[in-house]
């Protein structure tokens, strides 16, 4: 199963806008507000563009959520594209305090100590 491309790319526009973030404010007060209405109505166009910021912040979690579920579920280790690098990287292996790599090799009984995490995914932009 291949990665879900749409994701990727959403993650990209979501990205782009958050970084432009205040020419986008910039942009919206010059088309909604006279240059005469400013201070009246500043405050609640301001109000609306960071909750606008919000949303779009809450939903890239999410998209990046997805991603990183989509990039696990197609078993591909790495993913190139729209501007990310996406890697799978394994689960760590830890050991309680007391025990060592080399002591379990001649001493398999304390293989049940051993405790290897779930593989995680990176997503790295690459864009700029």
């Amino acid at each position: 199963m291949a990665i879900n491309e749409t994701n990727i790319k959403r993650l990209r526009e979501i990205d782009t806008s958050l970084k432009d973030f205040k020419g986008l404010l910039l942009e919206h007060l010059s088309l909604v507000l006279p240059k005469a209405d400013y201070d009246d109505f500043a405050e609640p166009v301001i109000e609306k563009a960071f909750a606008y910021k919000e949303q779009l912040e809450a939903e890239r979690k999410t998209v990046e959520a997805l991603a990183k579920t989509d990039m696990l579920a197609s078993g591909d280790k790495s993913y190139d594209g729209n501007g990310y690098k996406i890697i799978v990287m394994p689960g760590r292996v830890s050991w309680d305090g007391k025990k060592l790599d080399g002591y379990m090799v001649a001493h398999p009984e304390i293989t049940p100590f051993r405790k290897v995490g779930n593989p995680f995914v990176t997503i790295r932009d690459i864009e700029g």
